[in-house]
């Protein structure tokens, strides 16, 4: 079996052929994905990227931090072992590369040892199906029509054209969008100071590379409460810089981001999270991560920095406003907490010293953290114009059974899950969970014969095959009616009926009331003297029994009630699939 290290060039996919699986992304919500792939199927798959080897972005990344340390233990990797890495460290001789921070915490192993595992045991042990690379960007995924399915071979219907932005296509079953869009939180005083100075005296953490900045002997004011803040401050004052640390809130012992019971579903069962709206869903998980945490292992280290006079923690602080001068910063400062006298009263009781509300610096170093959103990426920005979904927070609403795009084979492992998969999902533990539940979904999928593409002869063969059905309206009906489009209605679903009421707001005779119910489908035309309203929903959430289903039509309000017989009692969570 052929092998991908890391030293080896990646090969490039054959994009003529009909494909299983397209899998976006390369960090390690990714290579989760393809370890869980990983069974009886031989998968097809193509991996987009346009990186050279797996976790490439995601290691410069957590280098430029100055990251030496996961925060996760050592049982957290893509390896479907739980036990492979501390296998792979005690094999190699490489225990030393780890470090306990806490007592009833796995062993931290280093960001080395993490990569180098990575692609020693992940990487080589995939099949060669999985790791071909193609490095062009997707621009687009569409939903094929059940005449272009047909001619591909695709036995239940369902497939999909992904575009790339060189102008190539591909066709698979199944997209898997393992990655996490985010884009960065700048407080207001940032973006109003950043404008009137220098460039590289404020800085984001995602902009900064600690490895390449000169900071020795430099006053550096690092904004933030978290591991990021932390990691930032502990490499500044390593390196030589008096460092102060200004955080909003009291600065929270934490060895994971979230409770280990959403990392599993104690949690979510106590929650009764299954039966939450997605803005309560959203409430939940902002009340699980209320404010940014760090481990124990980390304070140790800030609190070494503090004794040695390298440090200076203000908590419950934050920045009004920022003004660079005669080559330096002038920070203003205000409290977070109360008034003076039970800010004096809480910081004595801890025995913390009253921080000033003026100070002076060289650089200000920004971890105010990073938005989870997806409209910030391209694709899903096409996607959810062409088939829109609920967003609550910049958080897609998906299927909770296959974390599905409503209305596309489009899966998604990363942050945004977060409304099906709880606080968790951008850790570990919910790219596992959220890979499960897809792989399983797709080993119980019908898939196409694996073979090439005619593009010409696929047009030529679905032009063909599609034979336009009979319209329930034909043109000389219409005669001088203004045409509209039905756009506001609404719908409800109980037990094994879906009704949809459309509102004409004009009266109408029942006779003049068309509909046609297809297997996943409808169509509705009401004709009034001087309109006519026109509702086409191509695809359902699931099927319906066409022969069980009514039309109910009050002529004197013009309402017009479509109910829909489901096969089963199951909740529908969209009316479009």
């Amino acid at each position: 079996m052929a092998h991908e290290t890391a030293t080896n060039a990646p090969r490039t996919a054959d994009l003529s052929r009909v494909r299983h699986i397209v899998l976006i992304g390369n960090g390690p919500e990714a290579l989760v994905a393809a370890a869980q792939l990983q069974g009886s199927r031989d998968w097809d798959v193509v991996r987009v990227t346009d990186q050279d080897s797996w976790l490439q972005e995601w290691k410069e990344m957590e280098e430029r931090r100055g990251t030496e340390f996961l925060r996760a233990p050592d049982v957290h990797h893509p390896h479907q072992n739980r036990m492979a890495l501390r296998n792979f460290a005690k094999k190699s001789k490489r225990e030393g590369e780890k470090i306990i921070s806490a007592a009833k915490m796995g062993p931290l192993p280093s960001l080395k040892l993490y990569t180098d595992f990575a692609q020693e045991k992940v990487v080589r042990e995939l099949k060669t199906s999985l790791v071909q690379v193609n490095e062009k960007e997707v621009v687009d995924i569409e939903k094929l029509t059940p005449a272009e399915c047909k001619v591909l071979a695709v036995p239940d219907g369902t497939c999909c054209k992904v575009s790339f932005a060189s102008g190539d296509v591909v066709y698979s079953k199944a997209v898997m969008y393992c990655k996490s869009p985010r884009v960065k939180q700048l407080p207001e005083w940032a973006v109003a100071a950043e404008k009137k100075a220098p460039d590289g005296v404020i800085m984001h953490s995602q902009d900064l590379d600690v490895r390449n900045s000169d900071c020795k002997g430099k006053r550096v004011v690092v904004v933030g409460g978290g591991m990021t803040a932390a990691q930032l401050a502990w490499f500044a004052a390593k390196h030589g810089a008096k460092v102060t640390m200004l955080t909003r809130h009291r600065m929270k012992k934490q060895e994971m981001d979230v409770d280990l019971g959403w990392q599993g579903m104690k949690l979510h069962r106590s929650s009764r999270w299954e039966h939450l709206t997605p803005s309560q869903r959203l409430s939940v998980c902002e009340e699980a991560r209320p404010q940014a945490t760090i481990n124990k292992l980390m304070w140790e280290a800030l609190q070494d920095c503090m004794r040695d006079s390298r440090l200076e923690l203000l908590q419950s602080r934050a920045v009004e406003c920022a003004k660079w001068k005669e080559s330096q910063w002038s920070l203003s400062l205000k409290s977070t907490i109360g008034n003076a006298n039970a800010r004096r009263r809480m910081f004595e009781e801890e025995d913390v010293p009253v921080g000033p509300l003026e100070i002076e610096a060289d650089l200000i170093w920004l971890a105010t953290g990073c938005a989870d959103d997806c409209t910030s990426d391209k694709l899903l920005s096409t996607i959810q114009e062409k088939y829109p979904t609920r967003l609550v927070n910049g958080y897609p609403v998906l299927d909770d059974a296959l974390l599905a795009w409503p209305g596309l084979p489009l899966y998604l492992v990363g942050s945004l899950t977060m409304l099906s998969i709880g606080p968790a999902a951008g850790l570990h533990p919910g790219w596992i969970q959220a890979a499960k539940k897809i792989s399983a979904h797709l080993l119980a999928e019908s898939f196409p014969w694996v073979g090439q593409v005619d593009q010409a002869r696929l047009k030529e063969e679905v032009k063909a095959a599609v034979q336009r059905p009979k319209s329930l309206v034909e043109e000389d009906e219409l005669g001088d009616r203004t045409k509209h489009e039905i756009e506001r209605y609404s719908w409800t679903d109980e037990d094994f009926l879906v009704t949809i009421r459309v509102y004409v707001n004009e009266p109408l005779q029942k006779d003049d009331v068309k509909v046609r119910f297809k297997k996943q489908g409808l169509e509705l035309w009401a004709l009034t003297r001087a309109n006519a309203y026109h509702l086409s929903i191509p695809l359902l959430y699931k099927p319906i029994l066409e022969d069980r289903c009514k039309v109910k039509v009050n002529e004197a309000k013009g309402r017009i009630n479509l109910v829909l017989h489901k096969y089963d009692n199951h909740e529908w969570r969209f009316l479009k699939g």
